[in-house]
């Protein structure tokens, strides 16, 4: 089979700025990403061989083998796994490139910690090899395959992929970077693997003399399975460690629990509570669970059997010596072994819990945030735990002023009133109802590109709905206008972008706006900065667009003005309140109607914070707040960044944890819902409107609201709701 050249479809550059600006800057954990992908493709093997034992081809000396030349600037990872076919290289080594590097790059906030978080639940842990290195090169076989194959590439175009002479398994090969040379060091190498991958329970080797290579090796890791040490003899940075290498997670576990039974049934756990729920945590079809070893063999990556649904987000692995190596799924779902194993670990989760709770309750409070709501699935599902659950549930309660949920049952009736024999609590309106007031009057975006695929926006839309026509950099303002027509001529009520920063000087925003009230009876218009890296004439703040005089020559009535409850991009904090102080000052002195418009969110907790606190400023003002129509995780990724969304990301971000979740649709049911709940709680509450940005789509996203409108939706249980035939 000859060569193939394949060309990234995005900027695999921007991959690469990512990574070492966020998530790498320690540059040495390449070595450790590259050493668990080794250890993962040996434990598949393993495990296929059990079944199909001439895969091992004699040769199951399982290994990870370290090499270097210092001369030649190379380092090299080899290990005598599973390998790969063609096909796979393509898919697994092309993928994340292939798929697009902006939904990647969208999501940078600036933090550290943060933006490695969000890419470590990616797993693209292969590609830190380029940090260090000019060119990865990539030999393999698959097992059971009598050809192997080369992938080759820089990292910034294109791969090749061609058949090549290979052992089985993977070799990976890096031809190191001037100012990574001294990965090519047998001293610096060897601490690297014995700090992060010295839990890994298969040989990492390396040439004993680093001088003079050659046949002898050298084990440089303690190739012990972490589970199988006493718990006395793991350093909590182990413990960290593997919890990383389990779970692709990067950042450290909230707490965790090892345990060894022994008796009339063996195994042992190694149970971490994560810090940051997953994105996909709500979807209870996904597969999830326990890493499950029989005899310290890997039999499967996610046994869900071991762990009810209301704990999928626990990570770890359970070793058994009561099951059979051959042991299958049907088996499992069988056994009394599994039921036992199951009612234990179960125990012990609650148990770590309820340890947490009792000995730091903000550490406690922390993952409520995170998993309380999952967790209480359980007091419906799990009887014989009912009473353990609802120790661990946290309420709101009217005794403090907080909105979080902190306060335990116990606590509640310890501070009860002697006399009191009863609690009293808060039922809302009926969901339908609060569903239905929040979604009334709501708006939505098009762009004037959008625009020229509707051929009557009456088609889609009620008469008088509010419709804002988007600014793009660099468009022609005579595109906006033409839209603005034919909007008001199918009887909708037009509201064209002003953006600040694009508009030459005061003659051409007169000429601007004139033409919008005459052509397209324009009576309400949104006035923003615009995303200009720098402004094209005299304008740059929206204030001016509002001191100009000219929204009151032309008789704009109603002026919205951006909002930005999880920040912006281009602004700092304090300049944006600061200002957003100026522009409610102006409201006061004019006759405009003047409210908010936010850019979109996925979590409607920071939202409504936000809201709280510029209220609490005395800044009064309605709003309407962003929703992102639905659409694919990948093509919401897309405008993240650029858009301002900071803490809310996490909501798409941490439930992506590999690149085929990124087709996915994501709707905005828990959102709006919950954004429904918290307006209907705070009766002083600004936000009044809900305004749609259709990145899946315009014709999409308005049928997605009508069903809403329509009442033609169920509730899922679980926080949110689900539309039927959508």
């Amino acid at each position: 089979m000859t060569a193939e050249t394949h060309g990234f479809q995005t900027e695999a550059r921007k991959l690469l700025q990512l990574m070492i600006n966020s998530l790498y800057s320690n540059k040495e954990i390449f070595l450790r990403e590259l050493i668990s992908n080794a250890s993962d493709a040996i434990d598949k093997l393993r495990f296929e061989a059990l079944a199909q034992p001439q895969l091992s081809e004699a040769d199951s000396d399982y290994r990870i083998l370290i090499e270097f030349d210092k001369d030649a600037g190379t380092l090299s990872v080899a290990d005598n796994g599973i390998g790969m076919s063609r096909q796979e290289v393509v898919d697994n080594l092309g993928t994340i490139a292939r798929s697009g590097t902006e939904e990647f790059f969208a999501n940078l906030t600036g933090d550290q910690q943060q933006d490695s978080t969000l890419i470590g639940q990616f797993g693209v842990g292969f590609y830190s090899a380029f940090i260090v290195a000019d060119e990865v090169q990539v030999l393999t076989r698959k097992a059971g395959e009598d050809y192997g194959t080369s992938w080759k590439s820089t990292g910034e175009d294109d791969f090749i992929v061609d058949e090549a002479e290979s052992n089985r398994g993977t070799r990976v090969l890096l031809k190191l970077k001037q100012d990574a040379m001294e990965f090519a060091d047998g001293f610096r190498l060897r601490n690297i693997v014995r700090r992060y991958s010295d839990h890994i329970g298969i040989p990492v080797e390396m040439p004993k003399d680093d001088n003079e290579p050659g046949d002898e090796k050298e084990i440089v890791n303690s190739a012990k399975a972490l589970w199988t040490r006493s718990r006395s003899e793991v350093s909590e940075t182990e413990y960290h460690e593997f919890y990383k290498h389990i779970s692709h997670d990067f950042e450290g576990p909230t707490t965790w629990s090892h345990n060894r039974v022994e008796g009339k049934l063996e195994y042992t756990s190694l149970l971490y509570v994560p810090a940051r729920a997953p994105f996909d945590l709500w979807n209870r079809e996904l597969p999830r669970g326990l890493k499950l070893y029989v005899q310290r063999v890997f039999i499967m990556d996610e046994a869900d059997q071991f762990l009810p649904l209301y704990l999928r987000f626990i990570r770890g692995i359970v070793d058994s010596n009561d099951l059979p190596l051959n042991v299958s799924r049907e088996l499992l779902q069988q056994s009394e072994h599994v039921v036992s194993i199951r009612n234990a670990l179960t125990k012990r989760v609650l148990d770590m819990l309820a340890k947490m709770a009792e000995e730091d309750s903000e550490k406690y409070g922390a993952f409520w945030d995170e998993f309380g709501q999952v967790l209480k699935e359980g007091a419906g599902e799990d009887a014989s735990n009912r009473d353990g659950l609802l120790n661990l549930m946290r309420f709101t309660s009217t005794a403090d002023e907080s909105a979080a949920q902190r306060v335990a049952l116990a606590t509640y009736k310890e501070r009860a009133k002697e006399e009191q024999k009863k609690i009293y609590f808060v039922l809302a309106e009926n969901p339908e109802y609060i569903l239905h007031q929040v979604t009334k009057g709501w708006s939505i975006e098009v762009t004037p590109n959008a625009a020229k695929k509707i051929d009557n926006f009456a088609e889609l839309l009620q008469k008088n709905t509010t419709v804002n026509v988007t600014f793009l950099p660099n468009s022609n303002p005579l595109d906006t206008i033409e839209v603005c027509k034919r909007l008001f001529k199918d009887g909708m009520n037009p509201v064209p972008h002003i953006s600040a920063r694009s508009i030459k000087n005061f003659d051409e925003l007169d000429s601007f706006v004139k033409q919008l009230s005459q052509t397209s009876n324009v009576s309400e218009v949104l006035v923003i900065s615009g995303s200009l890296d720098s402004p094209v004439g005299e304008f740059h703040e929206t204030m001016q667009i509002l001191n100009s005089g000219i929204l009151q020559k032309y008789n704009i009535e109603k002026v919205g003005v951006a909002g930005h409850p999880e920040g912006s991009p281009d602004i700092s904090d304090t300049l944006i309140k600061d200002t957003l102080k100026r522009k409610f000052e102006w409201s006061l002195k004019e006759d405009i109607s003047l409210y908010l418009e936010t850019q979109f969110a996925f979590d409607a907790k920071p939202v409504l914070l936000w809201e709280k606190s510029i209220r609490n400023e005395g800044i009064k003002l309605p709003i309407r707040i962003g929703v992102p129509g639905p659409a694919n995780i990948k093509t919401l990724f897309q405008f993240a960044r650029s858009s301002g969304v900071g803490a809310s990301i996490r909501m798409i971000a941490k439930q992506s944890r590999n690149i085929s979740k990124l087709l996915m649709v994501q709707a905005p049911d828990k959102y709006i819902f919950d954004l429904a709940n918290g307006i209907n709680m705070d009766k002083e509450c600004m936000i009044e409107n809900l305004h749609f940005y259709p990145f899946g789509g315009f014709k999409r996203t308005v049928e997605w609201i009508s069903g809403l409108e329509n009442g033609n939706f169920i509730f899922d249980g679980i926080g949110g709701f689900k539309m039927n035939g959508f």
